[in-house]
């Protein structure tokens, strides 16, 4: 399905991305957290991909003023990585669950301590 002007999705469920990054070949996405200035897509995998503003690290990378679509490293407890299942954004952070007995990290700004 290629879609050349705005259309909502009622599904990611068959939703098949074919890249979204030189790096990322063949990703199925099973869940999108979208923000005002940030997105995040979590893949059948458990991996997450984030984008847009990161000026506080709310896509989960290194700060920069702006981000393009790239794998977050981790989240990692005792050197392994865990599965990430869910993803939600605010406005200057975001928060992802795993399904490894339901962790949830988050990342970005903790300004009024939504970050926990």
């Amino acid at each position: 399905m290629h879609l050349l002007e705005p259309h909502i999705l009622r599904s990611l469920s068959n939703i098949e991305i074919a890249s979204i990054h030189a790096s990322c070949c063949r990703c199925r996405f099973v869940q999108a957290a979208c923000g005002r200035s940030h997105s995040l897509l979590v893949g059948d995998d458990g991996q997450v991909w984030s984008a847009g503003a990161n000026n506080l690290g709310q896509c989960g990378h290194p700060v920069t003023a702006r981000s393009t679509f790239e794998a977050i490293e981790g989240p990692f407890l005792d050197g392994e990585r865990l599965h990430v299942i869910k993803a939600a954004v605010g406005i200057t952070f975001s928060i992802i669950l795993t399904d490894d007995s339901g962790k949830v990290f988050s990342f970005g700004s903790g300004e009024k301590g939504q970050l926990g």
